[in-house]
């Protein structure tokens, strides 16, 4: 099946690489510069201008399922939902979102992270599909799998009492717990075409930089609960704002507290 969708998924993400590109100058620099770029060349020149300590770890777009039929086949996949609703233990499911990315030879590490911490929801019911599209090698081969920090995902104690994302390179690590430090680490490389690993959207995980001489491809998909609900106004944290671009059509008309019962996040299971 992965045989079949590559070629449809990379024809849609050169369609839409300006974008992509957009996306990092968001991150970079902010909403004026994104809407400022509206061309690739001028995005690539406005990346010139970053940090050169700035992490770049991937291209990344958005919902492709949205604007490219073809690829709302798999997305919407019932075999993926159906595996979804099973690994949450909830009778139904909704899309959150689907993403590609596309690690270039050169790019960074992916900084360790979680799902759910760039998210607007109110939910624990978030789990993520990562279907590869190119064989990813072993990290000691150069090879840029997920990594996942096991068990992160159910250790509260860690959320309550240390920062989880940090790495250990912080001024005062003795008030720090680097969850490096504190999860066996673990992935699923070597990966094919055809393999997907799944993971919750609270689980840290990250990834190597790519050493490889040929881009690294992957495709998410995020699947929640058909009954999680939007974050309301009284949360003590709010979720980094990276991933705004996905949500930000829909978060404003479902509102605060509600569940997100929407078009664009629909129910794919049963």
């Amino acid at each position: 099946m992965a045989t079949t969708w590559k070629p449809r998924i990379m024809t849609a993400f050169e369609q839409e690489r300006c974008e992509a590109l957009r996306h990092e100058v968001q991150v970079f620099f902010g909403e004026e510069a994104y809407e400022a770029c509206t061309t690739t060349d001028a995005c690539v020149a406005q990346l010139k201008k970053k940090d050169a300590e700035a992490i770049t770890p991937f291209l990344q777009v958005f919902n492709l399922w949205r604007r490219h039929p073809g690829i709302k086949e798999l997305v919407f996949h019932k075999t993926l939902a159906h595996i979804a609703a099973q690994l949450l233990g909830v009778p139904r499911v909704r899309i959150f979102q689907d993403s590609l990315f596309v690690k270039r030879p050169g790019d960074d590490s992916t900084l360790l992270h979680t799902d759910l911490g760039t998210a607007p929801l109110d939910t624990n019911d978030f789990i993520t599909a990562w279907i590869p599209l190119t064989h990813v090698p072993a990290v000691e081969e150069g090879g840029s799998p997920l990594q996942f920090c096991q068990g992160s995902h159910i250790d509260m104690a860690a959320r309550y009492w240390y920062d989880p994302h940090d790495n250990g390179d912080g001024d005062d690590t003795a008030a720090l717990l680097p969850p490096l430090l504190r999860y066996p680490v673990m992935d699923h490389a070597p990966l094919e075409l055809g393999d997907v690993t799944w993971h919750h959207g609270w689980c840290l995980h990250g990834s190597p930089g790519n050493e490889r001489e040929e881009e690294r491809v992957a495709l998410t998909v995020c699947f929640m609960s058909a009954d999680a609900k939007v974050m309301a106004s009284d949360v003590l944290f709010v979720p980094d704002e990276e991933d705004s671009l996905s949500y930000e059509e829909w978060v404003g008309e479902v509102g605060l507290g509600n569940v997100v019962d929407h078009k664009l996040t629909p129910v794919v299971w049963p």
